[in-house]
């Protein structure tokens, strides 16, 4: 690791989860139905409903994520344990925008993409989000991979390709 990266490590350390367990529990049933509801509008275009079935238990879950959509592609991060249902690609359904879409999701571990998911992520949002949610990595571009797993620790992944539907 470099000398450079030495501060990242340290800052990064000290940071926090973006939102307590129990404000998150409260929050998300409320969401839900706001994305299921007419009145999705005020809160779509940056939240959407993301609907899978757990890999162990075969249980169908859903639940609210922010997602940035590139093409055929969305990204999606979470801070929790949902994301080993995506260690293998796996299908899922998305509520988005008032309209159902399906895909194939699958946890990415690859730091370049990885890179490539926060610049989308910060493009769309801004680097305030970026800091706030915890993938906030000083100098993306040049940051070496170490730098990006230690700045994105407790952040994961989630790569959605989105199915062409006729």
């Amino acid at each position: 690791m470099s000398q450079r990266d030495a501060p990242l490590i340290e800052q990064n350390q000290q940071r926090k989860p973006p939102m307590p367990e129990f404000l998150v529990k409260l929050v998300n049933p409320l969401i839900k139905l706001m994305l299921n509801s007419p009145l999705h509008r005020q809160i779509s275009r940056r939240l959407m409903l993301l609907y899978f079935t757990g890999r162990k238990t075969g249980k169908h879950y859903s639940t609210p994520v922010g997602y940035v959509q590139q093409r055929d592609k969305m990204f999606v991060f979470t801070h929790s344990s949902w994301r080993n249902n995506f260690k293998q690609s796996a299908p899922v359904k998305m509520r988005i925008q008032g309209k159902d879409i399906h895909g194939t999701a699958r946890w990415i571990h690859d730091t370049a993409q990885i890179k490539q998911m926060i610049q989308a992520l910060i493009s769309a949002n801004g680097e305030e989000m970026s800091r706030r949610m915890g993938f906030w990595v000083p100098n993306l571009h040049t940051a070496s991979p170490d730098a990006v797993q230690q700045a994105t620790k407790g952040t994961y992944f989630i790569e959605i390709e989105v199915y062409n539907e006729k």
